[in-house]
């Protein structure tokens, strides 16, 4: 017997509460709904942070230039996914959170300038194919791992 997922757990729960709710005003049930949009949210952010780590492997994997640049820029997508969940707190977080100055893409986080920023990085590996590729890729990995950092520092103030 295969176990239920997060998503129909949780809209199980959401379900059962709406049906109380439904029965009566009740602002109690006001804030359980509150705390399973809280989860939900979180769970949003965990899927998202998981397609960032398999891209970031299919990257760490590609052993040819053209792998690698297709396989970090995928990689670079999904941060901006993950980075604009952040953005956006939960329905329960936004009553009790300041707003925070909005950031910029994925690709400029890692090195806090555009000269410095992943993509930027990948782009002058790109220029660099075949000559002095590797040392192009391991600014590319320095600047990845800077951004993985941030996301890191980011996702800890959301806890």
């Amino acid at each position: 017997m295969s176990r239920p997922t997060i998503e129909e757990q949780l809209g199980k729960v959401r379900h059962r509460i709406e049906e109380l709710h439904a029965s009566g005003d009740v602002p109690r049930l006001r804030r359980h709904l509150a705390l399973v949009d809280d989860v939900e949210h979180r769970v949003a952010l965990l899927q998202a942070r998981l397609d960032v780590v398999e891209r970031s492997l299919g990257a760490d994997a590609s052993g040819d230039p053209a792998t690698y640049i297709a396989a970090v820029s995928a990689e670079l997508e999904s941060w901006d996914t993950f980075l604009e969940r952040c953005r956006r707190p939960s329905p329960r977080e936004r009553g009790r959170r300041e707003t925070r100055p909005k950031r910029r893409s994925a690709t400029s986080v890692a090195g806090g300038s555009p000269s410095t920023s992943v993509d930027e990085r990948l782009a002058r590996a790109r220029d660099a194919v075949g000559n002095g590729w590797q040392e192009h890729r391991e600014r590319v990995d320095a600047a990845r791992e800077a951004l993985a950092q941030k996301a890191d520092d980011l996702s800890a103030t959301l806890s």
